[in-house]
């Protein structure tokens, strides 16, 4: 079953967080022609640089974008992880886990579905993650879709288009769609070029280098 507006078309509402993965995401809304907006959510990460970086992809997209901050509660996560504060991310992702995030992302995400006339909730979750998150699993999927249908009264539905595909091949679709991967950004340190070592950056070396496709990352680190 596919939900669909009044107006008989599906709507998406894309979770973009400026990274590759959600990047894609938007790139294929757009080409189906279901993209109606794009949702960035300040949850009081360190890399903060990826919200600007999710503007400049909703804005070459021409895709109205909305972002919502969450200070309160990026300073309860302070502690808990470190994308929220203290120790620089390691190369290991365990360290980067934010309790409950994608949970969640997605709830506000079905909200602002709802006000924004959306069928749809694209979050871009994908197997190579789903190792270290456990909101990345096709369980968590699978909850969090019943949910939202509970929830909505079937009016909003979550997509997960992505989770049974490794990275390198969402570089490989994101080039076929023309992708701005070069605009997307993975690092967890925050700093003003990618740090090449953290988890994520070495997940996106990866992926580029898996999908034979030319990395377009400046990283600080060779």
């Amino acid at each position: 079953m596919t939900s669909m507006s009044s107006t008989g078309r599906r709507r998406d509402l894309v979770l973009l967080s400026g990274g590759l993965d959600s990047t894609v995401a938007l790139a294929k809304a757009v080409d189906e022609k279901t993209a109606a907006c794009a949702l960035t959510i300040n949850y009081g990460q360190r890399h903060l640089r990826e919200i600007e970086h999710a503007r400049e992809i909703a804005r070459h997209y021409e895709t109205p974008h909305i972002q919502l901050d969450l200070p309160a509660w990026g300073a309860l996560m302070q502690g808990h992880s470190q994308l929220t504060g203290g120790q620089e991310p390691g190369p290991s992702g365990t360290c980067t886990v934010v309790p409950n995030r994608n949970a969640v992302l997605v709830s506000l995400a079905v909200s602002v579905a709802i006000t924004r006339k959306c069928t749809h909730v694209v979050f871009a979750g994908h197997i190579d993650d789903a190792t270290t998150y456990a909101d990345c699993r096709t369980d968590f999927i699978d909850a969090a879709a019943h949910l939202t249908q509970v929830a909505t009264e079937g009016a909003v539905y979550l997509s997960a288009p992505f989770i049974a595909m490794p990275r390198r091949d969402l570089v490989i679709l994101g080039r076929t769609l023309g992708a701005p991967l070069w605009r997307s950004w993975s690092c967890y340190e925050g700093g003003h070029l990618h740090c090449g070592l953290c988890g994520a950056c070495r997940s996106r070396r990866t992926a580029f280098s898996g999908a034979g496709v030319r990395d377009p990352t400046i990283y600080r680190a060779a």
